[in-house]
């Protein structure tokens, strides 16, 4: 769920910069061409379009700020999970070399099993599981922002045509 939250923060964030430019262009009639931008200068009475740009701008880098914020917290978590599922692992793993018979421990290298639980378990979890959450979270955002591209793309054709 965090993870879905923070792609439609990311498409929100993208989606902003597009008024904010337009608005750099033509500052009057970027106002009179986007919807949001004229219900913004109309509820919120600006004096000038500068003010109006500069607020903009402001609202955006907060915007940034607390994507960016979530996003950070959202790594981190996901960070703690994979080291909480690696220690988990570890730990099992330890134990059930503990618990196995003394003649396995006569056969086998100390280092073999040593390996198994300071190299291999870290190894899979460090190849496998935190590469997978990441590529979750970057396709989360990659599929909430295609109804926005797609949406422009859409609108430049009928412009075009």
């Amino acid at each position: 769920f965090l993870m879905i939250l923070g792609s439609l923060l990311e498409v929100l964030g993208i989606g902003m910069m597009l008024p904010i430019l337009q608005l750099a262009a033509d500052p009057s009639a970027g106002v009179t061409n986007n919807q949001f931008l004229a219900w913004l200068n109309d509820h919120l009475t600006f004096h000038s379009s500068a003010s109006f740009m500069m607020s903009l701008c402001v609202g955006v880098f907060l915007l940034y700020l607390a994507k960016n914020l979530f996003n950070l917290w959202i790594i981190n978590e996901q960070y703690q999970f994979s080291w909480g599922m690696l220690t988990y692992f570890t730990h099992r793993l330890f134990r059930r070399y503990l618990r196995e018979p003394y003649a396995l421990h006569i056969q086998r290298n100390s280092s073999d099993l040593l390996r198994n639980i300071n190299f291999s378990v870290p190894a899979i979890f460090g190849a496998l599981l935190t590469p997978e959450l990441i590529f979750a979270m970057v396709a989360f955002a990659v599929l909430a922002l295609l109804p926005m591209v797609l949406r422009r793309v859409r609108k430049d054709k009928g412009e075009a045509a």
